[in-house]
């Protein structure tokens, strides 16, 4: 990638906007910002997790190892709790479901963040397909959301909306 450093760091999603010649950016700010591979790869990792231990299989001592004591935000509820979590879970598994699975979808958008402690973090955004299986095939089978993640250095998810 060639350009000034507020231009690269537009390119990267990175909360700036360009300024052309007149950057307020340096280099090392540019190279600060970017996500690298490895980090994009746990930030999956954590997330891919996050859906399968929890969500699919309502396992809670996931749930209590994917969060700190509780998140931010989860799905608009305030420090959502591994109980609470579990609890959305739980909706999720309506009487005839059998089974619920996850993939998360190639392109995912990531970048670094600062959270409310000072420390970095990384929000994430993409799309989520979902696959039930059910007793009653005339049920709907699956389901694609927008998910929104923030997920601290630990690999802790701190906030996370899920819409359809």
């Amino acid at each position: 990638i060639r350009g000034n450093a507020s231009e690269i760091m537009a390119l990267l999603n990175a909360d700036i906007k360009s300024k052309g010649v007149d950057s307020c950016c340096s280099s090392s700010d540019a190279v600060d910002s970017a996500v690298t591979l490895a980090e994009r790869t746990m930030i999956r990792g954590t997330l891919e997790s996050f859906f399968a231990k929890v969500i699919a299989n309502q396992d809670i001592e996931a749930a209590r190892a994917a969060i700190p004591d509780s998140m931010i935000n989860f799905c608009g509820k305030d420090n959502a709790d591994a109980e609470a979590i579990i609890q959305y879970a739980n909706e999720k598994k309506e009487k005839d479901v059998i089974g619920l699975h996850y993939v998360i979808a190639q392109q995912m958008s990531v970048r670094k963040e600062t959270l409310h402690d000072g420390s970095i973090g990384y929000s994430a955004e993409f799309n989520l397909q979902e696959t039930i299986s059910r007793s009653d095939t005339k049920q709907p089978m699956s389901n694609i959301y927008r998910v929104s993640a923030l997920v601290n250095q630990e690999q802790k998810i701190v906030r996370m909306s899920i819409s359809k």
